[in-house]
């Protein structure tokens, strides 16, 4: 009986363990997180936006970002004045994104075979390289306060 009772302490002494480590780390990195999200974060969705469907970045509207840095992104397409959203996150200085329209909330683009989309800014311009799975590259520069430069 006395085995038992040991038994039972020591799962327990080490479950609280586990709990107090696993859950105050996790817990403080997310308090951080909240407050270190990328103050360019919407630009630089909007950026990912126009250089992934190919359109300007005049364009692109920032709807919102929340806490989590999250980035919510739209455009009007031109051709039929259609609606389209994306939500983005940063990964260090990777971009990753998901479609995020009403009827068609998408999977966030981190697979190997999506290729990466990496930023950097300089000043007031935001550079967007795209490196594709198959290793092609297409880069592009944008002016945040105007429409791409180059």
């Amino acid at each position: 009986m006395k085995k038992n009772h040991f038994l039972a302490i020591a799962i327990m002494i080490f479950t609280t363990f586990i709990l107090i480590k696993y859950n105050s780390d996790p817990f403080q990195k997310t308090l951080s997180a909240k407050h270190e999200v990328n103050p360019k974060l919407g630009e630089i969705c909007k950026a990912t936006a126009a250089i992934t469907f190919g359109r300007e970045y005049k364009i692109m509207k920032i709807d919102q970002i929340d806490s989590d840095g999250i980035a919510y992104v739209h455009y009007y397409r031109p051709l039929d004045n259609s609606r389209w959203a994306i939500k983005c996150k940063l990964n260090g200085y990777q971009v990753i994104w998901a479609s995020n329209n009403p009827n068609n909330t998408g999977r966030w683009r981190n697979d190997p075979l999506d290729g990466e989309l990496h930023y950097s800014i300089s000043s007031n311009k935001l550079t967007m390289l795209q490196k594709f799975s198959d290793g092609s590259v297409d880069s592009k520069t944008y002016d945040m306060e105007q429409e791409a430069i180059n």
